[in-house]
């Protein structure tokens, strides 16, 4: 899983950092935006995928935060956050 704030940042001709690692994903990885309604993050993934070949799925999930990172959850287990859950697939 890759940590939306963990790795060093590229930074875009206008000199603003990159919010989510799209460009650096591998096919299997993923990364969790808790409290994030996948309507506004899903369409941004798609046109991501479309300028550079690859493909992502979304998916309204819940996780949990542990020492190694976000891992999937039942809604009932304590410390599930519900956010969206975003997965290079090719």
């Amino acid at each position: 899983m890759l940590e939306v704030n963990a790795a060093p940042l590229r930074k875009r001709l206008g000199g603003r950092p990159r919010k989510y690692p799209f460009r650096t994903m591998e096919v299997g990885e993923y990364f969790f935006v808790p409290d994030k309604v996948r309507n506004t993050l899903a369409p941004y993934a798609c046109n991501v995928g479309r300028e550079h070949n690859r493909k992502f799925r979304t998916r309204l999930t819940f996780m949990r935060e542990t020492l190694e990172g976000w891992v999937p959850c039942k809604e009932d287990v304590d410390g599930a956050v519900l956010g969206v859950g975003v997965w290079r697939v090719a």
